[in-house]
């Protein structure tokens, strides 16, 4: 099992609705494909982890890149992990309402992660260029 951390930027026509219709449609997906993660939506850019068979990650990549809601689509980290950090989550959207938030909040469940300092800024870095 894998997990990876991926920034992209939004097409601008993307909005907080489509978020929605994201994760709900990801969700179905997603558990199909035994994937768990979260996602989370702020000043244009998405920023998510995922997790699950590599051969699902495998997959889901290589439709996300094709995906027109998105791209500058970047790995920031994908690595072999003994366990889900977020087995009940087949995509959970992460609200926040600024940057901030949304590192504070990602902070918190990368804590366990040795490099989480090095993830956050790969995010921070593309929403304040």
């Amino acid at each position: 099992m894998e997990q990876i951390f991926y920034t992209s930027i939004a097409s601008p026509k993307v909005n907080g609705g489509d978020v929605f219709d994201i994760i709900s449609d990801a969700s179905a997906r997603n558990k199909q494909r035994e994937i768990t993660g979260v996602l989370t939506f702020v000043s244009g850019c998405f920023f998510q982890a995922i997790e699950g068979p590599t051969s699902s990650l495998d997959s889901l990549i290589a439709s996300l890149k094709r995906d027109p809601r998105h791209h500058s689509m970047q790995i920031v980290r994908r690595w072999s992990v003994s366990e889900r950090q977020f087995p009940d989550w087949h995509m959970h959207r992460l609200s926040v309402d600024d940057v901030e938030s949304a590192t504070e909040r990602f902070r918190a469940l990368l804590s366990h992660h040795p490099d989480s300092e090095d993830i956050l800024q790969s995010f921070r870095d593309l929403v304040r260029p």
